[in-house]
């Protein structure tokens, strides 16, 4: 009886760690594009004019942008400027610290991007005072 005890409990352990053995802990790194996934909000604008720095949330200057970035390399953005509703979609890419669209269009634009903190910040440029002006763009995933 010891002896058949004995087996059967080797028989479970052995069995045990050959099904756990299986289930280590998935250490595979994620795309760090994987981070871009999802819809985001704009919720900061930050404008250098003359050696000026001016940080304005959207409000102040009449716009509202949301971008949601899918799986699939398709991305679609909403932008109310004015009262003006302007929908684009297209296709993206990553390389680097560059992301890349591809509108509907075949129009293409790149961008640096960082993603610090659950924000996503893209540096572009703007129009103020009839003049191209450095500019980011703080957005916030919703």
């Amino acid at each position: 009886m010891f002896r058949i005890k004995k087996h059967f409990l080797f028989s479970i352990s052995l069995a045990v760690i050959i099904i756990f053995s299986g289930c280590s802990a998935d250490n595979s790194p994620t795309s760090p594009t994987d981070e871009l996934l999802g819809t985001w909000t704009l919720t900061k604008l930050t404008l250098t004019y003359q050696g000026s720095i001016s940080e304005l949330k959207p409000e102040q200057v009449n716009l509202q942008m949301s971008i949601v970035i899918n799986n699939d390399q398709t991305y679609k953005s909403n932008r109310i400027e004015n009262g003006y509703e302007s929908i684009e979609s297209g296709t993206w890419f990553v390389s680097g610290s560059k992301f890349t669209t591809v509108n509907e269009n075949g129009y293409v634009e790149t961008k640096i991007y960082t993603i610090n903190s659950g924000k996503l910040i893209i540096i572009t440029s703007s129009w103020y005072n009839n003049t191209i002006a450095p500019a980011t763009m703080e957005f916030k995933k919703l």
